[in-house]
């Protein structure tokens, strides 16, 4: 293998992780035009609580959602396979959530592997499939750590939406 092509491959696995990071960043903010950026039409999805076009599941998974307190997606350990414009790959991926039922709050953690199909076309990587592999889930109930007067101090909490400041901060 060349110079040019390790670089060439390496530029490559640097598109695809950066797909998994934007992923979590719209999940995590209710960013719907980022989401549906990620993904060929004809993209297809299966992570356990929805199995369909990746698109549907876009405009479903940062919809707005009262139950949803706080979410935090974390992606690590990249494996890709590249071969000419298609690629599979798998990075693991750790979730936080904060979620509010009959006004009980309750922390979730889930752990597990984003399992993947990407292509490449005219120069850009995107989706063709997803698939969620769970390894592990925790609940908690009660209020989380930062809930109250700890969580008060910070001038910038995260939030959905177009309200959330990294996200603004990034747009501008």
């Amino acid at each position: 293998m060349t110079q040019q092509d390790k670089l060439t491959e390496l530029l490559n696995k640097q598109d695809l992780m950066n797909l998994s990071i934007e992923y979590c960043h719209a999940v995590d903010r209710g960013d719907t035009d980022l989401m549906l950026s990620l993904w060929w039409p004809e993209a297809e999805v299966d992570v356990g609580v929805f199995k369909g076009n990746a698109l549907e599941y876009a405009k479903v998974i940062t919809a707005p959602n009262e139950a949803l307190k706080r979410c935090y997606h974390s992606v690590s350990n990249p494996i890709y396979k590249i071969d000419g414009t298609k690629a599979r790959g798998q990075v693991y991926v750790n979730a936080a959530t904060t979620t509010v039922a009959d006004g009980e709050e309750s922390q979730g953690l889930v752990g597990g592997r984003y399992v993947d199909e990407y292509e490449l076309r005219d120069g850009v990587w995107k989706f063709l499939f997803r698939a969620f592999v769970i390894d592990w889930a925790y609940n908690f109930n009660g209020k989380d750590v930062w809930a109250g007067d700890l969580m008060s101090v910070f001038s910038y909490q995260g939030q959905t939406g177009e309200k959330d400041f990294g996200r603004q901060f990034l747009a501008s």
